[in-house]
């Protein structure tokens, strides 16, 4: 099960979930890679939320015939390292299912002569691939082990629903479909009780945004972005600390040499003038340089 989370132990039990087939699609794997930083970094603060993927969710594992594939999923109140620990999500190990599962149907799905054969290594397999994404089943499946939502990206759409983002809410052991508003620009936006966040599709990548002020959270490139913006903040703010601190050097140097000229003309300095007292030390000085004058 991919995820970013460490594990931090080994799972003392030894059986572990296969991988599942992989699926040969650049762009969705990049998709799929942005979803997760987001998430990770607005639950940052709930160390006992799983955000992860690519694994199997099922019952028990022994029970193969029930295995569902995970694209992504989000569950609370779980011990995420034990849950990657057996590379997949086993509800009875668990103690309950997840709350939250999205699926990114491949586009190779609609690619004929790809679907074709598998790859050299067996790694792609099409007639796999074709269950893992099997609308009727998977709905099946999550309803029957109590997904409380299944949400669906799939471009372009298919005759399961009327657009690339959909959405569906367990309600007495079935699904209902949540609202999905199409804007003026064509972004589709459904919002997730489970997360509560709106999940936000422009046609070529899923955001997430805040219900309370409309935030979009930042994905891995404007993270980056902010912390170069923080990092160049940093880096000015320590120029003008190292400038600040020469010229209060220079300024202790001059203030020395000011009191050495000033002991030199009978003058006695006092500890810590005031600029008035440097006023007149100045003015003192200048008289005792033109005597003649005045």
């Amino acid at each position: 099960m991919v995820t970013r989370h460490r594990l931090r132990y080994k799972h003392p039990l030894p059986t572990l979930l296969p991988d599942p087939s992989k699926v040969g699609d650049m762009r969705r794997g990049q998709r799929m890679r942005d979803l997760y930083l987001p998430l990770e970094s607005h639950f940052r603060n709930q160390p006992e939320v799983l955000i992860g993927g690519n694994g199997f969710l099922c019952q028990m594992p022994d029970d193969s015939d029930g295995w569902v594939k995970l694209d992504f999923v989000v569950a609370f109140d779980v011990i995420p390292d034990a849950i990657i620990g057996r590379n997949g999500y086993i509800i009875d190990e668990v103690g309950k299912p997840p709350e939250f599962a999205l699926e990114v149907v491949p586009e190779i799905l609609s690619d004929p002569w790809a679907m074709s054969a598998e790859d050299a290594f067996g790694e792609f397999r099409p007639v796999d691939v074709k269950l893992d994404y099997d609308y009727s089943r998977k709905r099946a499946a999550y309803a029957h082990y109590g997904v409380a939502e299944y949400w669906r990206l799939c471009d372009p759409v298919d005759r399961h629903q009327d657009t690339p983002l959909a959405g569906w809410k367990l309600v007495d052991g079935d699904y209902q479909p949540f609202e999905i508003n199409v804007t003026d620009e064509g972004e589709s936006r459904g919002y997730s009780p489970a997360l509560d966040l709106e999940l936000c599709w422009n046609g070529d990548s899923l955001r997430w945004r805040q219900t309370a002020g409309g935030r979009i959270l930042p994905n891995l490139q404007e993270q980056s972005e902010r912390l170069d913006a923080v990092l160049k903040l940093w880096s000015e703010a320590r120029h003008r600390c190292a400038d600040a601190e020469y010229q209060r050097f220079v300024a202790e140097d001059r203030v020395k040499r000011l009191e050495n000229i000033l002991r030199q003309a009978g003058i006695e300095p006092n500890i810590e003038p005031s600029i008035d007292d440097q006023i007149e030390w100045w003015r003192e000085l200048e008289r005792r340089r033109r005597p003649n004058e005045g």
